[in-house]
């Protein structure tokens, strides 16, 4: 299982992304969002609702040609992933809306160009930087991917039903999601009976 980061351990992570470069990234792929979606979101896929935090729409993909290169699609090969999130962290909206500020500021008198992408710089860098900044924090070297699998693993401790867990993720194989969640209800088990032999190794330690 590639490695994530449990609900308990998600705001440390927080604590420590803040700020730097890659917490834009993080942030989206705490959303759910693959690699490949998260750096083909363009300003056009943003909405920053006066209502409520925002919403990401998902269409596109950043991905290798033939040759190794990174092109942009338009659209994702599968319609599951082509999905409306609903921005659910306040600092990614609070991130979201410096960033628009900063580049009307920038483009200003001419007009924002809303098919530029939002986040910029090569993928590799992001991986290298959330693991770099996981290390010292303590944490899991989840990378990029781990982002996603984190999503997940909070929805399920906070009861979110699988079937909004996979409409929100994208996942478009519903036995991929059946996995995850009977991975992580074994290591919820797992977890509680661990917590009840120490329990009780304690209360032998103390007579």
């Amino acid at each position: 299982e590639h490695p994530y980061l449990e609900a308990e351990q998600i705001p440390a992570f927080l604590d420590a992304i803040r700020g730097r470069p890659c917490e834009l990234a993080a942030l989206l792929g705490l959303h759910g969002l693959r690699r490949s979606e998260m750096f083909a979101i363009t300003w056009a896929d943003v909405d920053l609702s006066p209502y409520s935090l925002g919403f990401l729409y998902v269409r596109g993909a950043l991905v290798h040609d033939e040759d190794g290169k990174l092109i942009r699609k338009k659209e994702n090969k599968n319609r599951s992933s082509r999905r409306t999130v609903p921005i659910m962290i306040p600092r990614l909206a609070e991130l979201l809306r410096l960033r628009h500020s900063e580049r009307s500021e920038e483009s200003a008198p001419k007009t924002a160009d809303n098919s530029f992408p939002v986040l910029t710089g090569h993928p590799n860098s992001v991986y290298k930087s959330i693991n770099s900044i996981c290390e010292r924090a303590g944490l899991p070297l989840i990378g990029v991917h781990g982002l996603r699998h984190s999503f997940a693993s909070l929805a399920h401790s906070l009861g979110v039903p699988e079937a909004e867990c996979m409409a929100l993720g994208g996942w478009n194989d519903p036995q991929t999601m059946r996995k995850i969640y009977t991975h992580l209800d074994t290591a919820a088990r797992l977890k509680a009976s661990n917590a009840m032999t120490d329990f009780y190794k304690n209360a032998n330690a103390k007579r």
